[in-house]
């Protein structure tokens, strides 16, 4: 199967919503005691979806990743991970640029990188902030859609105990900012 990466766009540089550049150090959005949220450097996103047509066990045995055994997990790193959010579909997430597969007979390959801005909750309050926000309770190695604030569609990614990342669509960046950094100040333990 030839590999490719995710061609860059002619005259375009690749910044998040929020304005950090790759390799950049994530810019700060609210912290407060027990509570850290960054915006992280662009991310490699790409959704991989297996083509109905497909030869499934072919196809699945020649990707150079680890796949998730089961639905909504994810295998991999904070820097580099491959989740599973459907049953024929996964998320690349990646700092640094990946192989992908082609887009052939066997896959459909959509590079959403500059679709979504990821936002990181960190800390030990960070599973409060977020269950005042979601009602969705994930394992560590969770990966889910749910709805953020009961009207925002996010991609939900536990990567630790206290360690969230949340995929959000680049317009919506700023209200999601806005609304957890106000969470950080108004549930900020009294002092």
């Amino acid at each position: 199967m030839n590999q490719n990466t995710l061609p860059a766009s002619p005259g375009l540089r690749a910044i998040s919503s929020l304005g950090t550049a790759p390799g950049a150090t994530p810019q700060l959005i609210a912290q407060s005691a027990g509570l850290r949220v960054v915006e992280e450097p662009f991310l490699q996103l790409a959704s991989l979806r297996l083509s109905r047509k497909a030869d499934r066990a072919a196809a699945l045995g020649a990707l150079p990743f680890d796949l998730p055994a089961t639905p909504n997990g994810w295998t991999g790193d904070a820097a580099s991970s491959l989740a599973r959010f459907e049953p024929n579909a996964w998320m690349l997430i990646s700092v640094a640029p990946r192989a992908l597969p082609e887009s052939a007979d066997a896959w459909v390959v959509t590079d959403l990188s500059s679709r979504l801005a990821s936002v990181r909750l960190q800390g030990a309050r960070a599973p409060a902030v977020l269950a005042a926000a979601t009602s969705v309770s994930l394992p560590v190695s969770g990966f889910t859609r749910t709805l953020f604030a009961e009207t925002v569609p996010v991609l939900l990614q536990r990567l630790a105990d206290d360690d969230y990342r949340l995929l959000i669509d680049v317009s919506l960046a700023g209200y999601l900012s806005s609304w957890l950094a106000d969470a950080s100040r108004l549930t900020a333990p009294a002092k």
